[in-house]
């Protein structure tokens, strides 16, 4: 929310230039992302970004907008650079607020941003951007690279009733919990939560997994 990072919430600039300068100090090697990368995540909880008076008019408009232009601006600079993506995958961590996507299709949390980049994707103007990567380009990477992501602090159980339900729509791209906080479980729920998260990813394709907060 400075005013001199990503201004209008246009953060095609801002991705593409720390993306080449990651580059240079050694993100690259030969044609591609130095081996250690795995993901880029653009952006953690944009959707706080609505309510803050940068934001003008107050909307979804400025999450999508700064979640879009980053994607596209990593793509840039991959072309610029002549980086191949190879296995890097791309991801936004969204809250998990009770939001509604922008295009009013989803309720629901953390799912909400899920429906934001199928949209915002499909038709970037929703969110008053226009991609300087082609559309075709933006289509397939979100295809092939992208995974949604969340944070949370509720109980595994609940997460995976809340996503579970809807991931049809959403399938085949998968999703992980890029923050599980736990705040306020005893040990052994914590424990049975992490078990579980575990069992699910290993078993599935859908869910990847969850980094402890």
């Amino acid at each position: 929310n400075e005013p001199s990072e990503c201004p209008g919430y246009d953060c095609f600039d801002t991705w593409k230039n720390a993306t080449l300068k990651g580059f240079e100090l050694g993100f690259q090697k030969e044609d591609a992302w130095h081996p250690a990368v795995a993901t880029l995540i653009l952006l953690n909880e944009p959707d706080f970004f609505e309510h803050a008076p940068k934001c003008q008019p107050s909307g979804a408009w400025c999450r999508v907008k700064a979640a879009l232009s980053a994607m596209d601006g990593v793509l840039a600079a991959e072309n610029e650079a002549g980086v191949k993506a190879g296995r890097v995958k791309l991801t936004v961590t969204w809250s998990f607020a009770m939001t509604t996507s922008i295009d009013g299709k989803v309720n629901g949390p953390g799912i909400f941003g899920f429906q934001d980049m199928v949209a915002g994707i499909a038709d970037p103007s929703l969110a008053h951007y226009t991609p300087r990567t082609p559309q075709a380009d933006m289509e397939e990477a979100f295809k092939s690279r992208w995974i949604h992501g969340l944070n949370t602090q509720a109980p595994w159980s609940f997460v995976d009733e809340m996503v579970t339900k809807e991931y049809a729509n959403f399938a085949p791209v998968p999703w992980f919990i890029g923050e599980y906080g736990g705040n306020g479980q005893d040990k052994a729920v914590i424990q049975s939560d992490l078990e579980s998260m575990q069992k699910r990813a290993s078993e599935g394709e859908d869910f990847l997994g969850a980094a402890f907060f």
